[in-house]
């Protein structure tokens, strides 16, 4: 059996950038995606355990109080639904036909999902030796990024005729806005704590922090290559080093107001222990 590779991280840190270079490399990451290149087979899933524990991608707190028997109770669905017609929207109809469960695919495969940070424990018990990347980036880049989507997001809400069939029967989201949280930037940087801190406890994991992908790409491309056993020659690399545009390297150092943000928590021991201390 095939194990996945499984890519983590704070949202809004470089895990799409690096998923479309996997695939291009042969990883093969589902046909039905969302625009950040995540599966829907299983964000969605990931999405329903994590709302299980009343939990939310922005607000995980409650997720921390789950117990084995929420844990198994989730293990026997996926496992269900793993042999499942669901498999379609993963791996296709041909390719369902073929395998018939994800138990049984013979080449590279995964998925990207940051909320896969919150659930790693879960997938951990289901592909024990699945290989886990995490990516990290620096907190002001992450939490402002997260605030200006949020409030795009909210200026630009349009109520279309679905929407008000949602509203009139109270049902299902009418997405007002992505995450109120996350648009007040002190809070996006306590949700990047909370995801940074649970991936860093992935000892197995290969931490990659994104700073250090825009600057040397080929090195930390090689180094992913060799860890997910995935055969890419040096000219493959050289070509996906045009994906990377080291200006984005701390992009917040030109913002005076983030720059004053980052004062306040560049003390702070993740910040400290990542290297993130003494950046201005």
């Amino acid at each position: 059996m095939k194990q996945p590779v499984i890519i983590i991280g704070m949202h809004r840190s470089g895990t799409s950038m690096l998923t479309r270079i996997l695939q291009d490399a042969g990883l093969f990451m589902g046909i039905n995606k969302d625009e950040n290149d995540e599966a829907w087979y299983f964000l969605s899933f990931n999405d329903w355990i994590i709302r299980q524990a009343n939990a939310s991608w922005d607000n995980p707190y409650n997720y921390n109080f789950i117990d084995q028997k929420f844990k198994t109770q989730i293990k026997r669905i996926f496992n269900q639904r793993k042999k499942s017609l669901h498999l379609i929207n993963y791996i296709g109809f041909k390719n369902y036909l073929k395998y018939r469960s994800l138990d049984n695919i013979d080449f590279a495969w995964g998925w990207k999902d940051p909320r896969s940070t919150l659930t790693l424990d879960i997938w951990k018990d289901l592909y024990p030796n699945a290989k886990v990347i995490h990516i990290y980036r620096n907190p002001i880049d992450v939490a402002y990024s997260l605030k200006v989507r949020s409030e795009k997001i909210n200026t630009n809400y349009n109520i279309t005729y679905k929407t008000k069939i949602k509203e009139y029967l109270l049902k299902g989201n009418a997405i007002y806005n992505i995450s109120y949280r996350v648009m007040n930037i002190h809070e996006g940087y306590l949700l990047w704590k909370e995801y940074v801190e649970k991936a860093l406890n992935e000892s197995d994991a290969l931490h990659i922090q994104y700073e250090d992908l825009l600057e040397n790409p080929q090195s930390n491309l090689k180094k992913v290559f060799e860890y997910i056993n995935l055969s890419v020659s040096e000219n493959h690399i050289e070509k996906y080093t045009k994906y990377f545009d080291a200006s984005r390297k701390y992009a917040f150092i030109r913002n005076d107001t983030l720059v004053q943000f980052y004062n306040q928590i560049k003390n702070d021991h993740i910040v400290q222990k990542l290297s993130y201390g003494n950046i201005v």
